[in-house]
């Protein structure tokens, strides 16, 4: 009788044991209830977002606008055959005016065959090209359909802007909010169509609107645009600041505005510096933007314009970050 009893007790016990299952989750379970169920699986997180390339904003810059290449706007003193120069000076990015805004004018790109010469003729050079655009927030309609050209813009071979950049400098439209809002509007509407393509905020300097003149443009909206551009281009013209001698140090005046900028929109923000206008730039203003680029670690540094930089700077502009 001790035997059966003990055989009895033993199958039981194994009765109420049940595999491993689900990840190795095992449960002893009572006899005749139902084993609860397993816990659900976590779904796999989502990937990451891959980075939107920057590196075109990264070393020597050179700036070509509408008066220096386009016949639409009675000059073309800067031609495709100029990008050769670029190269040799080590040029590493041609930021283009791509388009322009102007009464009864188109909304397409400018000058689409020229500005597709010089496109392609960089990249044979292993220039980067970032076609850039002046909103003017009077019509909201005509910006986007320009900024759109630039979007859809390919070259005779098919090749495209390597990325687009906004100049936000106008105020044209006196009505504060509502130039704001066009602007925030634009940029995000940008951001959403360029996809993978990076964007950059070309702006106004922030020691002048937060330190010299708070009524240039109050209320700028750091904050709406943080999330629509990937790289900021503060234009830091020290060759302006003539009547705020205190500012005319390129130094002074290019780091100062690498940080409040960081102050608003983010302490790791990208950032490109370009500097004065080359007809006011001297030996020491090329000196002080090229350590004031390498000291607040910004991608790269740029003289405003290509066609006004004098031979004797090149030298000095190769510094800049690489």
């Amino acid at each position: 009788m001790t035997r059966v009893r003990r055989a009895v007790a033993a199958a039981l016990a194994s009765l109420a044991l049940t595999v491993p299952y689900a990840g190795a989750y095992a449960i002893i379970c009572e006899p005749i209830r139902p084993c609860p169920a397993p816990p659900p699986e976590e779904p796999d997180p989502a990937p990451a977002p891959k980075p939107r390339d920057t590196a075109m904003y990264r070393g020597l810059g050179t700036w070509v606008d509408a008066f220096d290449f386009s016949p639409e706007f009675g000059n073309a003193r800067t031609k495709p055959a100029a990008v050769d120069e670029m190269a040799r000076q080590g040029v590493k990015t041609l930021y283009i005016q791509g388009a322009k805004d102007r009464d009864g004018g188109g909304t397409g790109v400018l000058s689409a065959d020229l500005l597709g010469q010089f496109v392609e003729r960089a990249h044979a050079k292993n220039i980067r090209v970032v076609g850039w655009y002046l909103p003017r927030f009077v019509n909201p309609t005509r910006d986007w359909a320009h900024v759109d050209a630039m979007l859809k813009f390919k070259t005779k071979s098919g090749q495209r802007f390597d990325s687009v950049g906004i100049d936000i400098e106008s105020r044209e439209n006196g009505d504060l909010k509502q130039r704001n809002d066009r602007l925030v509007s634009l940029s995000a509407k940008l951001r959403q169509a360029a996809g993978s393509i990076s964007t950059s905020a070309i702006v106004v300097p922030p020691v002048v609107t937060d330190k010299i003149n708070k009524n240039y443009w109050p209320s700028f909206p750091w904050a709406q645009l943080k999330g629509s551009y990937d790289v900021w281009i503060p234009m830091s013209y020290y060759t302006n600041r003539t009547k705020q001698p205190e500012w005319r140090d390129a130094y002074k005046y290019c780091t100062e505005n690498v940080r409040l900028l960081r102050g608003h929109v983010g302490s790791s923000a990208l950032v490109h510096l370009a500097g004065g206008v080359g007809t006011d730039s001297t030996a020491k203003d090329y000196d002080g933007l090229v350590r004031a680029a390498k000291d607040s670690k910004s991608l790269g540094a740029s003289s405003y314009d290509y066609a006004v930089t004098a031979g004797s700077a090149w030298a000095t502009l190769r510094k800049s970050p690489a």
